[in-house]
């Protein structure tokens, strides 16, 4: 049942990247053929991120720092200027497990509001803490899929978090006029 050599190896690059951000603190690296596809130190996850992503990513992240009664959230999301065309470059941790959960997406996207256009999504590493009876694993053979006993509480908590990251943010992207290339200074002239 194996697809293509390109998507398989696809398949184990994204496999290797979710555990380097999930587990930042030990460090993963990713040989094919003789050429290093995925390097990730043990770092602080901004670090993580730029190698993972980036320095044009990881520069337009905001820290996560927020809990409530039902779940504490770390990690870290991008400025509104950094989107991508799907969900690809989303991840969410319940319990340091890596998931796939449409109501964590959908409230990572209520967080930002109207910051968003129609069909873009941002860039975000979030890591949710709960009680562990809080949360049923043996949805899915995988284990990527969980059941959360107060799945709105903590779905709130995503989004409040969000919002509170990008609240106080400067997240308009400068824009370099010609003038400012020419003469290094906005408003500036010979």
């Amino acid at each position: 049942y194996l697809k293509s050599d390109s998507t398989e190896l696809s398949h184990i690059v994204d496999a290797v990247t979710k555990n380097a951000m999930g587990h930042n603190t030990v460090s993963f690296s990713l040989l094919h053929n003789g050429k290093e596809l995925v390097r990730s130190p043990a770092s602080p996850i901004m670090e993580t991120i730029l190698h993972i992503y980036g320095q044009e990513v990881a520069r337009a992240m905001l820290p996560v720092h927020f809990s409530s009664r039902f779940a504490s959230v770390t990690g870290a999301v991008s400025k509104p200027a950094i989107t991508r065309g799907s969900m690809d470059a989303q991840s969410f941790y319940i319990n340091s497990r890596n998931v796939t959960s449409r109501a964590l997406g959908f409230a990572l996207r209520r967080g930002y509001g109207t910051l968003l256009p129609q069909g873009r999504f941002p860039v975000a590493v979030l890591k949710i803490s709960v009680d562990t009876k809080e949360v049923d694993v043996n949805v899915h053979p995988t284990k990527n899929q969980v059941r959360l006993s107060h799945e709105w509480e903590i779905s709130e908590a995503v989004t409040m978090a969000v919002s509170s990251a990008l609240s106080g943010q400067d997240l308009v992207p400068s824009i370099k006029t010609t003038q400012s290339i020419l003469y290094g200074k906005a408003g500036s002239s010979p």
